[in-house]
């Protein structure tokens, strides 16, 4: 059997830092980590909440034209 997670959005944004700011201050999300090099971060509201990234970041070449959604998945043991 398999346990599906939450789905979790992945946003590009210019500034990671300025966008978790704007999460927290204008709609009440908590900010949840920021990687050093600020180029990836998360906030949360309860139980969900977006990942955001910088363009550096992007994980492929092509033209980004709207989110991601990233669903986990992971196999239960009997």
């Amino acid at each position: 059997m398999t346990s599906i997670g939450k789905p979790v959005p992945e946003l590009p944004v210019a500034d990671v830092e300025r966008a978790q700011q704007h999460y927290r201050d204008a709609l009440g999300f908590e900010i949840g980590w920021l990687e050093p090099d600020k180029g990836i971060g998360a906030v949360s509201r309860g139980d969900m909440g977006p990942i955001f990234f910088g363009r550096g970041r992007r994980r492929s070449k092509r033209p980004f034209t709207g989110c991601l959604l990233k669903i986990s998945m992971r196999r239960m043991r009997n």
